[in-house]
């Protein structure tokens, strides 16, 4: 900078007067241009700093809080696991929802206050945060909590965007010698924003009824039904629907009315090639949709039902595809969709389902109804239908499983398992063998016995069996007959696994178990806490009642094995004898006795 010596150098060289006025201004020029760097300088600093700060660096996170961590193979963070399959820019960062955490993370305020009632935590809850492309496949597991009952408890993640808990399919698996949940995801779906195991409160039990075409709506199947499926309607080959549903359903009578549609009628076998066809073909499948929303919108229905059974697995996406557009127009319109499916083919320790996607259909579907096998030794404690259960919950929640379970009883012919009315299966039973036979002398006892060269009784699976017997004494058919017992013993199972409810398909059907209709009601009003007795199953008893008109001469109840003997005193000619199934109220056999007049 000039100073005072050269200043006064300049005015006696005879600058001239703007020179002179202007030189003392350089010094303040020079000055401005250092603010100007020493602003550039601090500028480029703070970007250094911001850059170390964000991805990929993290400056901050690093020195003052969690970091975000790739996710190339395998993280873990307490009890949580998260395994990577194939090349990914995914980072996660995981951390424990506690007060302090939900007091600076909103997203951590929203999931704990939309956390639904029935659903109690049972886990440390976890906030997953992640960045990047996720990988090929994902595997979440979280590790059971220290007492948890592994057949009671899901895993669910909150969506922050849809602003909602949701189930998450999950079977149970041994990670690290920890029993744990765990779920594969795919590069479509994103890891839930929260994590949790909870327990889902015991729900109130839903029973739902079908009533077929020509069937009558009996008063007591009226009482129990939450939801009346009439049955009748099949789609034709344009997409159409044919057929005609039963009389006697009607709206606002306290329960909802869901039309169930099948791709069969009767016990002819599923028409597969049919939804296969109208599936397949883009006019068709439009057409059959636009019918099925045209018809549901017909009536003041809750919604409609399907059950098209059969198809091949080839078409496990375009049904699943289908039933998503199905559900989603059904739900504009403030109506249900309700899917029926066929019991799972079981694969060492897993179920195969074919066609039918149960976690996609368990997504889309608002209830999914599950037939249940009718070999009765399938549902011992170690048969395939507790294990079914059991692994059902982990595909699809327990808020929308419903079991299908048939009220009528089954033969055994080869290796088909088929329904059964009470007179079909007893009818070789109805002859009496009456000894002494013609003419009966008083006081005289008489003997009155079912058949029993014709049959063996027993107990198996939890119900009585009758097995029939060729002339030349080798077992031609058996037949396992419905009772209180071992429909208490099937619907109890549904409550040990908290399932939404049941689906009786024949109740309205000739000989179902219409003593079931107290066992169904005694189900629908079930609440935790209360007992669900099943009792030990009992030999098949026979109350015999032998009665001249009005007058009762002789009641007994005997095993159905076991002879009827009473001695008529010859006060009366004939004789009326009645074998009635005590527990079905069932008619069995009846018979005439005549008696000689006593003398005097």
């Amino acid at each position: 900078m000039t100073n005072a010596a050269e200043k006064s150098d300049l005015w006696a060289r005879g600058a001239p007067p703007e020179q002179q006025l202007l030189q003392p201004l350089r010094p303040e020029r020079n000055a401005f241009g250092c603010a100007l760097s020493v602003m550039a300088l601090i500028f480029a600093t703070l970007l250094t700093l911001l850059a170390l700060l964000l991805p990929p660096f993290s400056l901050g996170e690093q020195l003052f809080g969690t970091p975000f961590v790739p996710l190339s193979s395998r993280v873990t963070f307490g009890d949580l696991s998260l395994t990577a399959i194939g090349d990914s820019t995914l980072s996660v960062r995981l951390s424990l929802l506690n007060t302090a955490r939900e007091a600076e993370d909103e997203l951590a305020r929203q999931a704990r206050a939309a956390l639904p009632r029935a659903l109690t935590p049972l886990s440390p809850i976890y906030r997953l945060e992640q960045r990047g492309a996720p990988p090929e496949s994902l595997t979440l597991a979280l590790a059971l909590p220290e007492g948890a009952e592994p057949a009671q408890v899901d895993l669910y993640g909150y969506d922050a965007a849809a602003g909602r808990w949701q189930f998450i399919p999950a079977q149970r698996a041994l990670i690290d010698g920890r029993l744990s949940l765990a779920t594969v995801l795919n590069r479509a779906q994103r890891l839930p924003d929260v994590l949790l195991i909870g327990r889902l409160a015991p729900q109130a039990p839903i029973v739902s009824v079908v009533i077929e075409a020509g069937q009558a709506f009996k008063p007591e199947v009226a009482a129990i039904a939450d939801v009346v499926h009439p049955a009748g309607l099949v789609p034709n080959a344009e997409g159409a629907l044919d057929g005609a549903l039963p009389a006697g359903v009607t709206f606002g009578s306290g329960y909802a009315v869901m039309p169930l549609i099948r791709n069969y009628r009767g016990d002819a076998a599923p028409d597969a090639a049919l939804i296969e066809a109208l599936l397949t073909d883009p006019a068709l499948r439009r057409a059959h949709l636009e019918h099925l929303l045209e018809f549901a919108r017909s009536q003041p229905y809750s919604g409609i039902a399907l059950e098209y059974l059969g198809l091949p697995p080839t078409m496990r996406d375009a049904y699943s595809a289908f039933v998503g557009e199905l559900a989603a127009a059904l739900r504009a319109d403030g109506r249900l969709l309700t899917l029926v499916l066929p019991f799972p083919e079981q694969a060492g320790a897993q179920f195969e389902t074919g066609a039918y996607d149960w976690r996609a259909l368990g997504a889309l579907a608002d209830s999914i109804q599950v037939i249940l096998p009718r070999n009765p030794r399938d549902y011992l404690p170690e048969g395939a239908v507790r294990r079914a259960l059991a692994w059902a919950v982990g595909e699809i929640s327990r808020t929308k499983l419903h079991a299908v379970i048939s009220a009528r009883s089954v033969a055994q012919e080869g290796s088909q398992w088929l329904p059964i009315s009470y007179r079909q299966a007893l009818e070789p039973l109805a002859e009496l063998r009456v000894t002494p036979e013609g003419l009966l002398t008083p006081n005289t006892p008489v003997q009155l016995q079912i058949a029993p060269e014709r049959a063996a009784f027993g107990i198996e699976a939890n119900m009585p069996v009758v097995r029939y017997k060729s002339p030349e004494g080798s077992f031609t058919r058996a037949v396992w007959l419905m009772t209180s017992s071992a429909l208490r013993d099937r619907l109890g199972a549904l409550l040990l696994s908290n399932w939404a409810g049941v689906q009786v398909p024949d109740f309205a059907a000739e000989g179902a178990f219409l003593q079931g209709a107290q066992v169904l009601a005694q189900y629908k009003t079930y609440r935790a806490g209360q007992t669900w007795f099943v009792p030990v199953p009992a030999d098949i008893a026979v109350q015999w009642r032998a009665s001249a008109g009005e007058i009762v001469l002789a009641e007994r109840v005997e095993g159905i094995a076991q002879p009827f003997i009473f001695t008529p005193d010859g006060a009366y000619r004939d004789i009326q004898v009645n074998a009635v199934l005590v527990e079905l109220a069932y008619p069995l056999a009846r018979t005439t006795l005549q008696v000689a007049r006593r003398e005097g």
